[in-house]
């Protein structure tokens, strides 16, 4: 009796070791497994192309995503071009929000001329605006027995300076739109329509 159960214990014990040992050698197939897995299921994800956003059926879209932050843009300089000068501050604030949001934009490299004419047409409309902002800042000291009239003439003469300088920012927006709207119908394919071009007319300038 005593050897019929050492062999029964015997017998349980190397059964108990059998398991173990498939356990561990299925496990270890699974580990193996799996990078293998992992590495095959990458290869077939880098198969798939990436979209060509600038062949002919994508490069519609492409512009339109571009275009999107030059419309936000014209939009709020349209208020801009008929806001009084003391009240344009909030209108710049915004403007150069979107001209920093069209910087940030990641344009494939069919559209980099296309995004150099936006940036350099929405910093000209900026520059004209802050040009018309820092005439308000203009003072003049009044020398020793100067009349009011030569003090406004010498007054008027340092604001015109600003104003002339904004004048030349805004005939810089204007050849950099045309560039723009070329260059966009150049890659529509579509025959260009000429489009108006907001001005700023400068207000009259104020007796101090």
């Amino acid at each position: 009796m005593k050897n019929n159960r050492s062999i029964a214990i015997g017998v349980a014990f190397f059964s108990v070791i059998v398991i173990i040992v498939l356990v561990v050698s299925l496990l270890n197939v699974q580990t193996a497994q799996s990078p293998a897995q992992t590495t095959e299921e990458a290869a077939g994800t880098a198969l798939i192309p990436a979209a060509d956003l600038c062949a002919d059926e994508n490069i519609s879209n492409t512009v339109r995503e571009l275009e999107k932050r030059t419309r936000e843009f014209d939009d709020i300089y349209q208020i801009a071009s008929i806001t009084p000068s003391t009240e344009l501050t909030p209108l710049v604030v915004e403007l150069t929000r979107v001209r920093r949001s069209a910087e940030d934009y990641q344009a494939p490299a069919c559209l980099s001329l296309l995004k150099e004419y936006q940036i350099g047409m929405m910093n000209s409309y900026l520059q004209a605006l802050m040009a018309l902002l820092s005439a308000l800042q203009v003072q003049v000291n009044p020398l020793p027995g100067m009349t009011q009239e030569q003090y406004d003439q010498a007054y008027n003469a340092a604001v015109s300076q600003y104003y002339a300088l904004a004048g030349q920012h805004l005939e810089n927006a204007a050849g950099l739109k045309t560039k723009y709207e070329l260059e966009k119908s150049r890659l529509l394919g579509v025959t260009p329509v000429p489009t108006p071009t907001t001005i700023i007319i400068a207000p009259q300038t104020p007796t101090p």
